[in-house]
């Protein structure tokens, strides 16, 4: 579909919120600046205990301050993340989420506190008017504070999985942090990894009873798709690309955010069942896309969840609201069946971006034999031996490159494609 409309839904969506704040009169003077010791504070939480920074810094090699408001979804989202990693970290990290949203009160905070089960202090930023100091321009935000005192981390927008937090910490946490070091962005994940892979991102509602709807309109450049699921429960299929980056696949509804890398694998793609019965508005606009890349106009799958047939033109409402005014919808056609799989065994080697890697050496082994094949100029090592399952092993990769020694995998007797993530140094 055109990108334009993608871009609206998720601001739609809203990645990122946006609200008035305490804070005021804040100097340029008075900023935090990576790199630089952050200002001594202390604030008071939604239990009456107080969190003073160097006081924590005392017991901790770092502090993470995520700035959040109870009405942001893409706050909401992370807290999950967020509070698997006080469960990994806590001992070594403290944590700390402050609101400094003006309508919200100690009694929401707390409120918002237990409904997500959170582990680590929750307050508002009232006092210590922290906003500003750090520059927090939207919801949510996250600074990490290093052992030596300084602002080593600043960033805007939840996190997408607890293994991005983790990422973070884990450099700052290291034992070879000696001396204070800058983040300038979430670290990508260079462990090796292999997962199912397809010729196309695809989105598919596996329910028996799903009706697929297509809208149109000038300025799309291709249909967006609704479904029709009038059972309690949508079962979603998601397949991506050998160009997707799984760390930074993610599906949203507006309300959760999950990442796709840790998601089910079932025949070659990802599952997930979203409920879908409830609420008053009649269909659920969802989106899956890699933030890590520059997706194109058809790389982002913008999709409706519908719960009645009556719903339908409420969906389209939502789009003539986006600035589509024309847009007219129709029941789908059921899909053609798709062509038989290549009788071959494909794995894509690529690096943590998700560039193809050309001149790796793959090992496709039985317990018999072992055939080695070199990746082409497209990351490509296809193999067309006869179905078995075979145990796919890295023997080398090149210059430049580096991998876990003791990576492999199993292809089943299925035939199928896979991507195998390799670490650019």
């Amino acid at each position: 579909m055109k990108k334009s409309l993608a871009v609206l839904i998720s601001l739609a969506l809203l990645a990122v919120c946006f609200g008035t704040a305490f804070s005021e009169g804040v100097t340029a003077a008075e900023s935090a600046r990576p790199g630089e010791a952050y200002a001594d504070f202390t604030v008071t939480d939604t239990q009456g205990n107080t969190f003073t920074l160097s006081e924590a810094l005392k017991t901790h090699h770092a502090v993470l301050i995520n700035f959040f408001a109870t009405w942001c979804p893409p706050c909401k989202m992370e807290f999950p993340f967020l509070n698997e990693a006080y469960e990994k970290y806590g001992d070594r990290a403290a944590f700390l989420s402050l609101s400094s949203y003006q309508g919200d009160t100690v009694e929401a905070i707390e409120a918002l506190r237990q409904e997500y089960g959170v582990s680590f202090p929750m307050g508002r930023d009232e006092g210590a008017r922290l906003d500003a100091y750090t520059h927090v321009p939207g919801y949510p935000t996250t600074v990490v504070v290093d052992r030596f005192g300084n602002l080593v981390f600043h960033h805007v927008g939840p996190f997408y999985s607890t293994a991005e937090v983790s990422r973070v910490l884990e450099y700052i946490l290291g034992d070879g942090y000696t001396e204070t070091s800058v983040l300038d962005g979430i670290p990508a994940d260079t462990s090796t990894a292999a997962y199912p892979v397809s010729a196309a991102r695809k989105v598919t509602v596996e329910n028996t009873s799903a009706r697929a709807v297509e809208f149109r309109a000038s300025g799309i450049k291709s249909p967006v798709m609704g479904y029709v699921v009038t059972e309690d429960t949508a079962r979603l299929r998601f397949e991506i690309a050998a160009a997707d980056n799984i760390s930074g696949m993610t599906f949203t509804d507006g309300n959760m955010l999950v990442a796709v890398r840790d998601l089910p694998v079932e025949r070659g793609g990802f599952v997930y069942s979203l409920p879908v019965a409830g609420g008053d508005r009649g269909y659920i606009p969802c989106e899956l896309c890699d933030i890590l890349l520059g997706d194109s106009d058809e790389d982002i799958i913008d999709f409706f969840l519908i719960r009645s047939e009556e719903a339908i033109e409420a969906a389209a409402d939502f789009i003539r609201e986006l600035g589509y005014p024309d847009v007219s919808w129709r029941f789908a056609d059921a899909a053609p069946a798709e062509d038989a799989a290549a009788q071959r065994y494909i794995v894509h080697i690529v690096d943590q971006y998700g560039a193809p890697v050309a001149g790796a050496a793959v090992l496709f082994c039985t317990d018999l034999t072992c055939t080695p094949c070199i990746s082409d100029a497209n990351g490509i090592a296809a193999f067309d031996g006869a179905r078995d399952n075979y145990h796919v092993q890295l023997m080398k990769v090149p210059d430049g490159y580096g991998f876990d020694k003791d990576f492999d995998m199993y292809t089943g007797a299925d035939y199928g494609e896979w991507a195998v993530r390799v670490r650019k140094d």
